[in-house]
């Protein structure tokens, strides 16, 4: 289990801001995906590091995890270079080294670009994810998942999404757009 501020696989529940780099005076040219997430969140969902170690817990937000696309942003080839240098949010309100470097994944449509992202160490974000396994009584799992979060958070709404279902959502405006195309023929169109 582990909490985040979103799942990895999102395409409309991104906050994206740029930043400073290694003590840079200006900000970067681009933007990239801004996530938060304890120290659970990268063994959850199996995400591969190439460089680095996972983010560590800790009371204070000072890691980050970057993936490929923000060091090629960088303009930097080799991943163990952006190791320990420092980026800075939003006027330095919240600063922190990179300590890993994970691989690109593609977190929307494989239709669209791999973007840059980062994650930024917080625990308690407000997604709880977790792995069940694929023959886990289902029902009686999270039931349980809402009988503690009932204990921790009280009477908040506790809403049940599932990742496979997420990516689905992808590509069901194309599917619709190649039924579309299939029903009408060369002649009708005018």
């Amino acid at each position: 289990m582990s909490f985040g501020s979103n799942t990895p696989v999102e395409d409309d529940n991104d906050m994206w801001s740029n930043f400073k780099f290694n003590h840079a005076i200006k900000e970067t040219d681009f933007y990239a995906i801004t996530k938060f997430a304890d120290n659970e969140y990268v063994p959850a969902y199996r995400l591969p590091l190439v460089a680095g170690r996972n983010l560590q817990p800790s009371d204070t937000a000072r890691e980050f995890l970057v993936n490929e696309s923000v060091v090629k942003s960088l303009g930097i080839k080799n991943p163990q270079e952006v190791l320990n240098k420092e980026i800075s949010l939003w006027n330095n309100q919240m600063n922190g080294a990179v300590v890993g470097v994970l691989k690109d994944f593609h977190h929307a449509s494989l239709h669209k670009a791999i973007e840059p992202w980062y994650f930024k160490y917080k625990s308690n974000a407000a997604v709880l994810s977790a792995r069940l396994a694929k023959d886990a009584d289902f029902a009686a799992t999270l039931e349980k998942i809402k009988e503690a979060s009932k204990k921790v958070y009280g009477d908040a709404e506790v809403n049940v999404t599932f990742m496979d279902e997420t990516v689905q959502k992808f590509y069901e405006s194309e599917q619709r757009i190649s039924k579309l195309e299939r029903s009408v023929t060369p002649t009708e169109v005018v």
